[in-house]
């Protein structure tokens, strides 16, 4: 998100500076904005009737053969 665009959701909303990377703006007035975490990803080969990988009820890591990470 651009510096400027961030200044604005920053003063009317008293976000956090680190937010600026994973703020993004819906409408140009800035009256609504997402904040997201660092987004993660998981690769599993999986049947498609199978658990999700992002289950949180379930244990982490999972007792199969799985990748993840996080976008840098």
């Amino acid at each position: 998100m651009p510096e400027a665009e961030f200044a604005v959701l920053q003063e009317r909303h008293d976000l956090p500076a680190d937010d600026a990377v994973f703020t993004w703006m819906i409408e140009s007035d800035g009256d609504s904005f997402v904040v997201s975490g660092n987004p993660s990803w998981r690769e599993a080969d999986r049947e498609f009737e199978d658990p999700s990988l992002f289950d949180f009820s379930r244990p982490w890591p999972p007792d199969f053969p799985v990748e993840y990470g996080e976008v840098d």
